[in-house]
This record gives C-alpha cells, sequence and structure tokens, in this order.
C-alpha cells in the first residue's frame, strides 16, 4: 500500500502499483471520477479514500460505497419540498 497524489493537491491510499502519469477511477459518494497520478509518495497523515482501478477498467461494485442517503461529496440539490 501506498499514499500518492492526484492532481498535485489530493492524497489516496493505492493498493496495486501506479505510475506518475497514470489516470485511475476515484470513489465520490457512490459514483467516481477520474484523476491523474502526479506523484507516488505523500506525507499527508490524515483519513485517505482508496483508489479504485485504473481509467481504462470498471470499479469493482464492492469498492464503491452504496448509500440510500446524500453523502458530503456529492453536489448540492435544491429540496422539492415546499
Amino acid at each position: 500500500m501506498m499514499l500518492i497524489i492526484i492532481n498535485h493537491k489530493y492524497t489516496y491510499e493505492c493498493d496495486f502499483p501506479v505510475e506518475v502519469g497514470d489516470k485511475v477511477k476515484l470513489p465520490k459518494g457512490d459514483k467516481w471520477w477520474i484523476g491523474k497520478v502526479t506523484d507516488l509518495e505523500s506525507n499527508y497523515t490524515g483519513s485517505v479514500k482508496k483508489v479504485l482501478c485504473f481509467a481504462d477498467e470498471e470499479p469493482p461494485v464492492s469498492k464503491l460505497k452504496i448509500h440510500g442517503y446524500r453523502s458530503l461529496d456529492d453536489p448540492w440539490e435544491p429540496s422539492m419540498k415546499e
């Protein structure tokens, strides 16, 4: 396991070998987004999420967080209630 930097600012944990320049799928709520590996070492000490897979692969469903509520990562949407 290693801590890598994505897009020069986000730290993620990665369980498989990657190289600088690789594009990977990253978790965002119950979906994912694509980022580029920009560094193979990070000194970040907080909690991190794990890289799902390379960008040209399908992320394993077991790694996606499936839930029925809105995550802090999800975009804000106005309520339809009046």
